[in-house]
């Protein structure tokens, strides 16, 4: 081959790949943006569970996001706006859990496990609602049942301290 053609196609594959690469960096970025929703959803399901919504749990779930799971506080509200809406959408828990089981490795399920606990008991009185829709929860995450007691243990433990 010609050295001309050689370079040409030597920088051809060195753009290709940066394009490859970009492509994936968006991709990432989107997965880890649509989990954070994913992730408030529940958050804000669990803050529902009981019918009402009081400003305890949305701080709590507020400071879950940003706290737990690194959510820039500037777009926290715009996460919770989103988050609404993809619940106000979704036909069932499974269409939200299933993208937080494909991008968390169980000890980040874990984390959400306990700070869905800290939001339902934050009020200071737990529902059977909500005490249901945690035990699906736990189902749809794959938790097991020894770390959703400790994560639930962690959670009031930690409301006691404040």
């Amino acid at each position: 081959m010609e050295p001309d053609v050689v370079l040409i196609l030597s920088n051809l594959r060195k753009n290709l790949e940066n394009f490859l690469s970009a492509e994936d960096d968006i991709a990432q970025s989107e997965g880890v943006e649509l989990t954070y929703n994913a992730a408030a959803a529940l958050l804000l399901e669990a803050a529902q569970a009981d019918s009402q919504i009081d400003a305890e749990e949305l701080e709590q779930i507020e400071l879950s996001l940003v706290n737990n799971f690194g959510v820039d506080t500037e777009n926290i509200k715009q996460i919770v706006r989103e988050a609404q809406k993809q619940l106000d959408h979704a036909t069932c828990l499974h269409e939200i859990t299933r993208i937080i089981n494909q991008n968390w490795t169980v000890k980040d399920k874990i984390k959400l496990i306990e700070s869905m606990w800290k939001v339902v008991l934050s009020d200071q009185h737990l529902d059977a609602h909500e005490q249901h829709l945690m035990r699906k929860i736990k189902g749809l995450l794959h938790i097991p049942q020894t770390e959703y007691i400790a994560a639930k243990l962690r959670a009031r433990n930690a409301l006691d301290a404040c």
